[in-house]
């Protein structure tokens, strides 16, 4: 609820501190109060104190609280956005300071995303440090949408890149122009089409000559170029571009995973799922099985090389079990399915980057969002210091859960009806369903006898 018109004034009576900002842009980064907590070492309730000191200095409510987290309000979101670029600022004001008070001593650090990396930047950096051997350079490498974000918020000086439509505060400037052209065989077929068209023209050939002719006068027409067979990316799932962009996590190392309820009592004698003769495969065939198929996903199905499993628990059905899996290259998993544990889905995949963490990769969380996060901690030592940052980036993607027409377990009764109609059933789903159901039958046979290791 808004007390009374915000005004200027207010914000420089000398209430407002410059821990107020890092702390609102702290909790709209964690997602709740308790996670901002955590990041800046205090305790919730400071926080708590903190955002309503910050409330009543502002006289507008700056975030949605409930039990899935905190929100900002449009009155936060106006303010995050400022808070973020004044601490920008300051944290600029303090390079400079340093830099003016070293000389020509400093730190610049610049992110890139592959175009002008390979020969552009390695060049500037050579002459910069050919005339200023004192500077040091940090090259950061990184998908575009987060070096913006760290352009922002001052943790990086300048990035080199694609011209992309960027924040109205980030100024960019055309370093060079960089064609892009066909490479072909001198007999390929698309070298019979050099008219191009009036709704697609091509363009002159730069790279004609007498032992590569190219193409004369206007390149390919769209029509012609689209009939050609193509490799090109699938368009996937935020969480696989992520993946396959390699920026997030790089080459993947370890997955572990846990789906698991605290089921009550009378869940073990009426329940269909402890009924051996019903489910017989108990929780691991109820809970394991998502956090198989997940791995199986995460590794683009390769199957596993062997399995391990321990029984934590079994009646007529296994209660609680746990597995571990190794893929070729080193790569593991690892995963944990229980009735009787506290209600848990998350899922988590390490490489030599970074990690993704999913918190509930089964049953989305009630909202109009899912979403994971990136984490990419960075350590630092210097004799005896030990300095560790924690940088996150948080993926959302608009899906309702419960049953909306956007919600997955909709988009998976959708799918099948149209392949039952369709009449032209897709094979990638049987395919990814025995190898699941292999990998799972693996798991209870090593588990059933003493942890033994079963080979795939």
């Amino acid at each position: 609820m808004v007390t009374d018109v915000v005004a200027p004034e207010r914000l420089l009576d000398g209430r407002l501190k410059l821990r107020h900002l890092v702390l609102a842009t702290t909790i709209a980064d964690a997602g709740s109060l308790a996670r901002a907590a955590e990041q800046l070492h205090i305790t919730q309730p400071v926080v708590t104190r903190g955002l309503q000191d910050l409330e009543a200095v502002l006289g507008v409510p700056l975030f949605e609280r409930s039990a899935q987290g905190a929100v900002p309000t449009i009155y936060g979101t106006a303010f995050i956005e400022h808070a973020r670029g004044v601490i920008a600022q300051i944290r600029q004001a303090g390079r400079a300071l340093g830099d003016l008070a070293a000389a020509d001593a400093g730190t610049v650090t610049v992110g890139t995303h592959l175009a002008g990396s390979n020969v552009l930047l390695p060049l500037a950096i050579a002459r910069l440090k050919a005339a200023h051997p004192g500077v040091t350079v940090i090259v950061r490498e990184s998908t575009p949408d987060v070096l913006q974000s760290q352009l922002l918020l001052g943790d990086v000086d300048l990035t080199v890149g694609r011209l992309t439509p960027a924040d109205p505060l980030i100024e960019q400037v055309q370093l060079y122009v960089e064609p892009i052209v066909l490479v072909v065989r001198a007999d390929h077929p698309v070298l019979a089409d050099r008219g191009g068209s009036a709704d697609a023209p091509g363009r002159p050939d730069r790279g004609g000559s007498a032992d590569s002719p190219g193409l004369s006068g206007r390149g390919p027409s769209f029509v012609t170029l689209a009939a050609l067979p193509w490799i090109v990316p699938v368009a996937g799932t935020a969480l696989r571009r992520e993946l396959d962009a390699g920026h997030a996590v790089g080459e993947i190392k370890r997955i572990a995973s846990q789906f698991s309820f605290m089921a009550p009592e009378s869940f073990f004698t009426e329940n269909i799922r402890m009924q051996a003769g019903l489910e017989p495969l108990g929780s691991l065939g109820d809970l394991g099985w998502y956090c198989i198929r997940m791995a199986l996903w995460t590794m683009g199905y390769t199957m596993p090389l062997a399995v391990r499993a321990r029984m934590i628990r079994e009646t007529a059905v296994p209660i609680s079990l746990s597995a571990e899996m190794d893929f070729a290259g080193g790569v593991t998993a690892s995963f944990y399915c229980s009735f009787e544990a506290e209600h848990q889905q998350w899922f988590n995949i390490g490489g030599t980057a970074g990690h993704i963490a999913i918190r509930d990769f089964v049953l989305p969380f009630h909202g109009p969002e899912v979403s994971f996060e990136i984490e990419q901690a960075r350590f630092e030592t210097e004799v005896c210091r030990f300095h560790m940052e924690r940088h996150s980036r948080r993926v959302a993607v608009h899906e309702y859960s419960d049953s909306h027409p956007t919600a997955q377990e909709t988009k998976l009764f959708r799918r099948f009806g149209e392949l039952v109609l369709g009449g032209q059933p897709d094979p990638h789903w049987p395919d990814i369903t025995l190898k699941t159901q292999l990998v799972l039958d693996a798991c209870l046979q090593s588990a059933r006898s003493g942890g033994r290791e079963i080979f795939l």
